[in-house]
């Protein structure tokens, strides 16, 4: 596998995100806390419709073996119709939604954001096919061109005061040109007569995965409309303030991991034993890089929050700390999903989500008296119950032992831990010494990140200096090319 696919495909993922990241930022610090609440909401909403416009398809062409143009015709059109009917349905129906969630002012922000259904529904299998074809360059050339100019609006209007609506106008842009980008450079023709017999194998395939995401939905997402319902549009923006740090790194880094790793994976799906020689190094080098990452994040929460949104962040550190604790095992655990998409049993990982789906049901539905750090801790908790079913399912699926996986994932885990007690004691001994945010999050960010490569260098001394190595020759080969 190429570094160059990673390369590309951390541009794209990396660019859209950090560009979201830096507008956020800004119009995180303006905008009051109900504001935020309810272009959260609308997204959060907008969310549920993008799931039944993509539908799952998108991945379907990226696993298929053959293709046809018939096939890719069909597919275009079965996203598209569903995006155009989802768009109409939250325009009409913005205003109940409202109502329900007695949030004055999300009807006009749904029924904008729902032109951005439509225009990324047009887009969902041309990308695909990109993806298919390892075609990443042109991919994050797109993205980031469209990052940039929708995000420098998106902050003019910020800074002239248009509040949520800079953030609207941003995803109505950054949809606008992406969709325009990708049909430049058309990958396929839809105007081919549409074979939908020849496209039922993508279609059952995309509704498999359409389904796990649902329930994936709901067990990592619908906690932002039940705070919103149970609470306020003010208490959802500061769990949106607190995990938007850790769901941008997450997608960031998952993004381009599982990105490549899945169209790579797909590739050798029929040969088990070379699909197991694959998986293995691809855990593991993301847990080294995802583990300490999520870990630390959640050690340096309170400082990383009042450092990023100011004052809003006090309030909302706690969140943070509690998604990112949890999303070091949700590493893991989308590669263990991914592994069984890959050798054709997604059936089993949607099985798994709905078990987590149901039991964040049971925490947020009965209407218990608990306060919304409660719910979110409770809900995010449940991966503890799921986790071991996803190892169970890939050594019974993909006769992946769990031994293996652990052996392989160990040293960035135990490292990691190591490195979170580290700064809380680092923490604890600087208490009152140095009251400089700023300053105080440097020291423990930098005390963590040497405790980590120092443990990880002890653990997996043989790991660090192989990785070393192909880096090195990574970098001989090019100079000999350049030579």
């Amino acid at each position: 596998m190429k570094l160059a696919y990673f390369f590309w495909s951390g541009v794209r993922n990396w660019g859209t995100r950090l560009g979201g990241v830096v507008l956020f930022l800004i119009v995180a610090r303006i905008l009051s806390g109900h504001e935020l609440g309810l272009f959260s909401a609308a997204i959060a909403i907008l969310a549920i419709a993008e799931l039944f416009a993509d539908n799952g398809i998108g991945d379907a062409v990226v696993q298929a073996r053959k293709l046809n143009p018939g096939a890719l015709s069909a597919a275009f059109l079965v996203n598209l119709g569903a995006g155009i009917i989802l768009g109409i349905l939250l325009f009409v129906f913005a205003e109940r939604l409202e109502i329900w969630f007695d949030a004055d002012g999300l009807a006009p922000l749904l029924r904008v954001l729902s032109l951005a259904l439509v225009l990324n529904a047009a887009s969902y299998i041309a990308q695909s096919i990109f993806r298919r074809e390892m075609a990443f360059r042109w991919l994050a050339v797109r993205a980031l061109i469209a990052t940039f100019i929708s995000g420098a609006i998106g902050v003019t209007m910020a800074l002239m005061g248009y509040g949520a609506w800079s953030l609207v106008a941003q995803a109505i842009i950054l949809a606008t040109i992406n969709c325009a980008l990708i049909w430049w450079r058309a990958p396929f023709n839809p105007l081919v007569r549409p074979d939908f017999g020849a496209a039922k194998g993508l279609l059952r395939f995309g509704l498999s995965l359409l389904t796990g995401r649902v329930l994936y939905y709901i067990g990592t997402r619908a906690i932002e409309l039940v705070l919103l319902y149970r609470h306020s549009a003010t208490i959802l923006s500061y769990y949106v303030i607190g995990s938007r740090l850790y769901f941008v790194l997450a997608q960031m880094i998952m993004a381009v991991l599982i990105d490549v790793s899945f169209a790579t994976l797909s590739r050798i799906a029929d040969d088990r034993v070379a699909l197991q020689n694959a998986f293995l190094p691809m855990i593991r080098t993301a847990s080294i890089v995802a583990v300490p990452i999520f870990l630390g994040l959640a050690a340096v929460a309170p400082e990383a929050c009042v450092v990023a949104f100011g004052d809003k962040g006090e309030e909302a550190a706690v969140y943070l700390q509690i998604v990112a604790l949890f999303g070091a095992l949700q590493v893991t655990q989308h590669f263990l999903s991914s592994m069984l998409g890959v050798v054709g049993r997604p059936g089993v990982a949607t099985a798994i989500l709905a078990v987590r789906a149901a039991l964040v049901a049971l925490v947020v539905l009965p209407g218990w008296a608990l306060d919304p750090v409660q719910l979110v801790l409770l809900s995010t908790a449940t991966l503890l119950i799921t986790l071991p079913c996803d190892f169970y399912a890939c050594r019974r699926v993909a006769s992946l032992g769990t031994m293996a996986i652990l052996k392989a994932i160990a040293p960035a885990y135990l490292a990691g831990g190591a490195m979170l007690l580290a700064v809380l004691a680092a923490r604890w001994a600087l208490a009152g010494q140095v009251p400089d945010v700023f300053l105080r999050l440097a020291v423990l960010a930098g005390i963590g990140a040497l405790t980590y490569a120092v443990l990880l260098l002890l653990f997996a001394p043989k790991l660090v200096r192989s990785q070393i190595q192909a880096i090195r020759a990574r970098i001989r080969g090019k100079a000999r090319a350049a030579g």
